[in-house]
């Protein structure tokens, strides 16, 4: 029931966002100004080599909210439900991988839950989730959360198998918006204060990160 409570009360009070339209506040330039290129799948490659509004040279690098849109260009043929409708599933996502990651940082049952659900309806957020264009935001709030799980369930299991969930996910946030390279900063941090052993021990498990942040 705490699933069902993650999932309904997000998808409830965002699901009206469904019917709002484009707005001229970078929705038109970034998706009405580039349908073209949004519409034909064989630009995933260029959307790598292009900035958040298609353009070759420009600072917000986020390639993977253009795919993402790509993909709902594509799906909706340009109506605007289908953008908003990705913002609230991938929202809903996030809050889900977000109540995983308290359960995980050992935090009981009922108060994960409270944070998760305040978490899923925060006015803080409402923005990211309404506005299109904050389809980067949504994203490494996903993806920066599961580094998060990923990381952590390494340093519990050491499996190889969640330090290449934690290179997967870390590029993807990466791909999301261009903040993603504070990750390591906030990661090491948590090693450095709450987890209980000594300096050369979580040195050394910080190595395979190392490698992996820097490259």
């Amino acid at each position: 029931w705490h699933l069902v409570l993650l999932v309904f009360l997000p998808f409830f009070l965002y699901i009206k966002t469904v019917g709002y339209q484009l707005i001229n506040f970078d929705d038109v330039q970034i998706i009405v100004n580039n349908f073209d290129f949004l519409m034909n799948i064989k630009n995933i490659g260029a959307a790598f080599q292009t900035d958040a509004f298609m353009s070759p040279h420009g600072d917000y690098y986020r390639p993977l909210q253009t795919v993402t849109l790509m993909f709902d260009t594509i799906i909706g043929e340009g109506r605007a439900w289908i953008y908003h409708f990705s913002n609230l599933i991938y929202h809903i996502f996030t809050v889900i991988s977000f109540y995983y990651l308290l359960r995980l940082l050992k935090i009981k049952n009922l108060s994960a839950l409270f944070v998760a659900l305040v978490f899923s309806v925060h006015p803080l957020l409402a923005s990211s989730v309404s506005w299109i264009p904050a389809r980067g935001d949504v994203l490494i709030g996903l993806f920066g959360v599961l580094s998060f799980v990923t990381f952590i369930k390494y340093l519990i299991t050491h499996k190889p198998v969640f330090l290449l969930l934690h290179i997967a996910v870390f590029l993807l946030a990466i791909f999301s918006k261009e903040s993603a390279i504070l990750l390591p900063v906030m990661l090491f941090f948590y090693l450095a204060f709450m987890k209980e052993q000594k300096l050369i021990e979580k040195l050394k498990e910080l190595i395979p990160f190392i490698v992996i942040w820097l490259s």
